[in-house]
């Protein structure tokens, strides 16, 4: 019961594509809430750790509606992009976004793909999965990456409380034992939990219609917020390899 609850909360969430407000050209979210310039910050982490390395084909576990391969496939030319979700409603919003870049978006389950993928990305996935599947979907995703392949994690800590629409936030001792097949390459903590964070980001909503505003409000979030530690940071992310 608890498990169809906390998948009603998300799938409530597509009722509109809100990640596709944010500009990652350069930052602009005039149209959205103040949770526009956090998840600038650890998207843009993510996007920096899959372009660390070359790959050709990628894997986002959990694509939502789309928008980091979004994001991928304007900068990155003849890769094979692929999203896959259990929502029928995010992948539908991520054809329609992704209409005529390449990449390709599937309605099922990480469990039932036979291909391999140099990268695959779970970007603030796993805290959505129940505790008796979470295991699997994690050796599901071992399996399909190749020896020396790359997995991409962003998961919120447990410096973030937990919210009603997730089973668990995460330490970094805690990720690494969920994900012990991989071997943990690089991580990073990002975006502080403080009340002067929290008091830019909401400015950056309230007052987002003025471009000064959203120029200030990014520059103070990039030079002293997003950059945090094992005390203070929301998130974590972090490349894992196969060996």
């Amino acid at each position: 019961m608890e498990s169809d609850n906390i998948q009603k909360i998300q799938e409530e969430q597509y009722e509109f594509p809100y990640h596709h407000l944010v500009n990652f050209d350069h930052f602009d979210n005039h149209k959205t809430l103040y949770g526009g310039i956090n998840y600038y910050g650890y998207i843009k982490k993510v996007l920096d750790y899959i372009n660390k390395g070359k790959f050709v084909s990628l894997l986002d576990v959990g694509c939502g509606d789309g928008k980091l391969i979004f994001e991928l496939a304007r900068k990155s030319k003849n890769k094979k992009l692929t999203g896959i979700d259990f929502s029928e409603k995010a992948v539908l919003f991520a054809k329609a976004f992704n209409h005529g870049n390449g990449s390709e978006f599937i309605h099922g389950d990480v469990n039932e793909l036979k291909k391999t993928y140099d990268v695959v990305t779970a970007v603030e996935t796993l805290e959505h999965i129940p505790d008796d599947l979470i295991n699997g979907i994690v050796d599901s995703i071992y399996r399909i990456l190749p020896v020396g392949g790359r997995f991409v994690v962003s998961v919120p800590s447990t410096n973030d409380p937990l919210n009603g629409k997730h089973y668990r936030h995460y330490t970094l001792p805690s990720l690494v034992k969920t994900l012990e097949k991989f071997r943990l390459e690089e991580y990073s903590f990002v975006i502080s939990n403080n009340k002067f964070y929290v008091f830019w980001a909401k400015l950056s909503g309230k007052l987002s219609n003025f471009g000064f505003v959203r120029k200030i409000v990014f520059s103070v979030s990039k030079s002293f917020f997003w950059d945090a530690n094992d005390k203070t940071g929301t998130h974590i992310v972090a490349i894992f390899r196969k060996i």
